[in-house]
């Protein structure tokens, strides 16, 4: 078996957005002497922003192709599902059916002979064994999807400020003043949902096409640009055209492939979340700054003052599923054409193609990334958000909050300073010295709390393999109470109670489609034994039922009969026992942080004039950088991800986020060394040498963890606590958030603390039997990606720089107007403890100006580029990084008269894209001895690979006039 890293999803989108800005500015100011004066200042601006998107994508699957006469173990499928079918066999010669002859495969062997059954994998996947990454990844099983979005909001500015300047004397001067800004952001409509074939083309109707006639799903890499690749064909429907929610629609239907994007019409609504984000952000100031003029030992001046800031941040961004309409939907069947009713409860079941939009508008798609023209790539069929959401949805704000994403923090920060200029040696060396100090107090606030996973449907179908792991291991005395027909009712014939004799052949008592099991389903759901069903609960909680034995329930009937234990704890609806479920899916505890620091920044200019033509210059100072405001929030956030997934690998939508107010700001002590030689008039040629030793840059870390049981909150929010890393449950009961990391393989979870690897859906149970009735903590348990944002120990930065600047004033005539400037830096910059370097440091950067100005009149083109730079250091398991670009832009200016002008920018005029790319550090793959190991390729300094492309996008060219009046 080959093992190599492949990304999950590859898709096209497309934004189109809109910007608008309006203002005013006001200014008045009062000279009540020659040395007094007071300035007002007022501002305000108001930004539309208008933004949709539309996008494509095909998720890769995790099912192995198809073998002839080989039952797809992934699938749940049921005997007469195996190898070649009757159900596909029956279908249009288009299809590979052959009607004139219908039958099975497995039967009659001579039918279809000329057609291939087994997936010719080894031509779908190309592996390139040097970097282990799929540069071309297609599967039988693969299917896609479209999204549609749309994001509306405004943001409101205001600025206030007043200066008042004052000389006391010809030698000390004084300038104070006080100011207040605020910044709002006002949601207005922000809706994104998602449409996909599964619902009509499933891996379980694509499981019956022969090879031959399969179009199959997936991206590939392998040339110049990376390319979606689907298929063309829309499905066969069979004999049930419109969609059904007892899914007999579904079985006989039989589609070549799972991505067509032109295919609306067999697309079904998956996923709608609308968002809901207010930001308000305050700042309020007042400073004093002097000048005192002498002539001490050198010193001809001194420069102090103070500064005291406060600023509070406010931010709420919730986002959620609205709740469904309680009103059927009117709707013209795209299949039919007929008219149809929906329920808005089951968005599943209603065609994306019922609220259509036509197709792409955008000119030249993807051209822009070397992306050739094809099926996909010329556009693709839409839908309007609007319109959907609106039809089967409460409304766009109605949907359960989530308090964790709600933050606010508030900052007071004094600063105070002093510096002295001195002059020596007839004025060849200048310079200064300073000290600035900085106290900064932090006050955050937030929420702890978790999302977790739920049945979509509402019938409360996941199951907590720790929990039957404790019922298995209880005392054998005491017995579960018997349910009748258990574990299946097939073979009983007629004296079952789930007999229909509905299939195919009624008289075949092992045909599960001669029973109603949906029935069979149902009374084993209420049949609880903890009270929430119809049954009494069982004292105590915890009984013995031998069905939870090894190969006790047989295949296809394992979610049909372990829903009698499902988990409950946290689902989001759905009725039980005759009663309605709290819901209890999302769960958060208020959370408050705290933290101040005191920062010296001392500094040292000077400037040294060697000749009339040559200048030397050294500085030696320090900085600093707050961390970013929203990284300083409160709490922590848990999303459970998929529980559709039964293998004990790592699930990627597992994560933790952890936050603290207790991040130091970046420190970073600097010295710089400069020459600057003028060799003509208005002409310089300098280099510059650069040393930066940093300490405290904050960087998002990730590790996998096994967590602590958060379920224990779900039930009572409002009566836990949380400290930090621990929370407290209603009863009292303390639990750590982290308790082992997962990379620490001799270390096992208790499962009696930790969150449990949940599960969902018979295939899901079906290929979890390999470690679901075992006691092993590392598979009971969840793992998680934890994320935190920390200060990293120190880093350094070395370099240097050259510059070269000139206007051409000799020239005669207008000539005399051009000039240019240029300048390349080199940089290396790296942490202390690894090999990586400081995110935003490319090794090598550059530009180069050519300009011509004249009587106000300018003409600028300006080049510039980079080499590649790490974006992040931590970035699903392992770095992101960005390609180096290369840019052209042009400005001009004409000006009419001294007060008025007119401008115009063209900026990217090469249309430059920008690309992102991953190398691994800590995805496990089989080492030589098949041993999982982290697979850690380094830096791309040390040969990593740079062909994984995470994200690759242009903005196209962009174009601005402006016309500049001043009164």
């Amino acid at each position: 078996m080959a093992y190599g890293l492949a990304p999950t999803t590859a898709g096209y989108e497309i934004y189109e957005n809109e910007y608008s800005r309006r203002g005013a500015d006001a200014s008045m100011q009062w000279r009540f002497s020659d040395r007094t004066s007071l300035t007002l200042n007022g501002t305000y601006n108001q930004q539309k922003f208008r933004g949709q998107m539309t996008g494509v994508s095909v998720s890769q699957s995790n099912f192995g192709g198809h073998i002839d006469g080989v039952q797809q173990p992934n699938l749940g499928l049921t005997p007469n599902f195996l190898d070649r079918t009757s159900v596909y066999d029956t279908n249009t010669v288009p299809y590979g059916g052959t009607v004139q002859n219908p039958g099975d495969p497995v039967t009659n062997p001579g039918l279809n002979n000329g057609l291939m059954w087994t997936d010719p994998v080894q031509n779908w996947r190309l592996l390139d064994t040097d970097t282990r990454t799929y540069s071309q990844y297609l599967n039988r099983f693969s299917t896609g999807s479209t999204t549609n979005s749309v994001n509306n909001y405004t943001v409101e500015n205001y600025l206030f400020s007043a200066e008042f300047e004052h000389g006391f004397t010809d030698r000390l001067r004084m300038s104070a003043g006080a100011s207040l800004a605020k910044s709002e952001q006002k949601p207005e409509r922000s809706i994104y949902m998602v449409a996909n074939r599964n619902r009509v083309v499933g891996p379980w109707n694509l499981h019956h096409v022969p090879a031959d006639y399969l179009q199959p799903a997936g991206y590939d890499c392998s040339g110049s640009a990376c390319r979606l690749v689907g298929g063309t064909s829309t499905p066969n429907l069979g004999q049930i055209i419109d969609i059904r929610a007892d899914q007999n629609d579904l079985w006989d239907n039989v589609g070549r492939t799972g991505f067509n994007p032109d295919d609306l019409n067999s697309h079904t609504l998956s996923y709608i979340q609308s968002s809901v984000t207010r930001v308000s952000d305050e700042q309020r100031a007042a400073f004093a700054d002097f000048d005192w003029d002498v002539d001490f030992a050198g010193i001809n001046s001194f420069e102090f003052g103070a500064k005291y800031t406060e600023r509070k941040k406010f931010v709420d961004a919730q986002s959620g599923t609205p709740r469904a309409s309680s009103q059927l939907v009117e709707a013209i069947s795209p299949f039919t054409g007929q008219t149809i009713f929906v329920d808005p409860a089951a968005i599943s079941l209603i065609s994306a193609g019922i609220f259509s939009s036509g197709t792409t508008s955008a000119n030249n798609l993807l051209s822009g990334l070397g992306v050739q023209r094809d099926h996909i790539s010329d556009g693709w069929a839409t839908f309007d958000p609007v319109a959907a959401l609106q039809a089967v949805t409460t409304g766009e704000r109605d949907f359960t909050l989530d308090r964790t994403q709600t933050r606010g923090a508030e900052f007071r920060n004094i600063a105070a300073y002093i510096k002295a200029n001195f002059a020596y040696f007839e004025d060849r060396l200048k310079g200064d010295i300073g000290l600035r100090y900085v106290r900064t107090k932090l006050d955050t606030t937030g929420f702890a709390g978790a999302n977790f996973a739920f049945d979509a449907q509402g019938q409360g179908r996941i199951i907590d393999p720790i929990a039957l792991n404790t019922l298995r291991n209880s005392n054998q005395a005491n017995r579960c109470p018997v349910l009748s027909e258990t574990p299946s009712p097939l073979g009983r014939g007629p004296s079952s109670a789930f007999w229909t004799g509905a299939g195919p052949v009624p008289t075949d008592f092992n045909d599960g489609r001669n029973y109603n099991l949906t029935n069979f389903q149902a009374r084993n759901r209420q049949a609880r034994i903890d009270g929430q069903g119809t049954s009494p609960a069982v004292p105590g909680g915890v009984c013995y039922d031998p069905l939870l034995e090894p190969g006790a329930i047989p295949a296809t009937f394992l979610e049909r009969n372990l829903i009698r234990y499902s988990d409950l704890s946290t689902e989001q609806f759905g009725t039980i026992g005759g009663r309605t479920l709290s819901d209890r899916s999302r769960a958060s505890i208020a959370a408050a942080d705290a933290y101040d620091y005191n920062v010296f920044l001392p500094s040292l200019n000077l400037s040294f004039l060697a000749t009339d033509k040559l200048i030397a210059r050294f500085s030696a100072y320090r900085t600093m950088s707050r961390p970013p405001i929203d990284d300083l929030r409160a709490g922590f956030r848990m999303s459970e991800g998929s529980v559709f997934e039964g293998t004990t690998q790592f699930r990627p939508t597992s994560t933790v986020d952890l936050y603290s107010a207790q991040l130091n700001p970046l420190k970073a002590n600097n010295i710089d060394i400069a020459v600057e030689w003028y060799f003509k008039r208005d002409a310089m040629l300098s280099a510059n040498l650069f040393y930066k030793d940093i300490s405290d840059l904050v960087e998002t870390v990730d590790q996998r963890w096994f967590i602590g049981d958060l379920r224990r909150i779900a039930a009572d929010p409002n009566g836990a606590t949380v400290d930090g890393l621990n929370f407290t449950d209603s009863t009292g009961r303390t639990t750590d958030l982290l308790l082992t990391p997962s990379s620490d393989v001799s270390a096992v979870p208790d499962v009696s603390q930790c969150m449990p690897r949940r599960l969902q859906g018979e295939a899901v149970l079906q290929q979890s039997t390999s470690w679901l009735y075992g006691g092993d903590g590392r598979a009971l348990c969840n793992e998680y990606n934890v994320t935190r944002r920390q200060n990293s120990e120190s880093a350094r930065v070395m370099g240097a720089e050259v510059q070269y600047v000139q206007s051409f004033t000799f020239l005669p005539g207008l000539l005399s107007g051009l000039g240019i400037a240029a300048n390349y830096t080199f940089s290396k910059s790296e942490f202390q403890d690894s090999k990586f370097p400081i995110p935003g440091t490319p090794r090598h950067s550059y530009n180069v100006t050519g300009y011509w100005q004249k009587a106000g009149h300018q003409l600028r083109l300006a080049y510039a580029g980079s080499s590649d730079s790490l974006v992040q250091r931590s970035f699903s398991g392992g770095a992101l990084w960005q390609e180096g670009r290369r840019t052209l832009d042009f400005s001009a200016a004409y000006q009419v008269t001294p007060k008025f002008s007119f401008t115009f920018d063209a900026a990217n005029i090469t249309d430059a894209p920008v690309r992102t790319y991953f190398t691994s550090r800590i995805i496990r793959l089989p080492d030589a001895t098949g041993a999982m190991v982290n697979f850690d390729e380094g830096s791309i300094y040390e040969g990593a690979p740079k062909s994984r492309t995470v994200q690759e996008y242009n903005t196209g060219r962009i174009f601005r006039f402006g016309v500049r009046a001043e009164f």
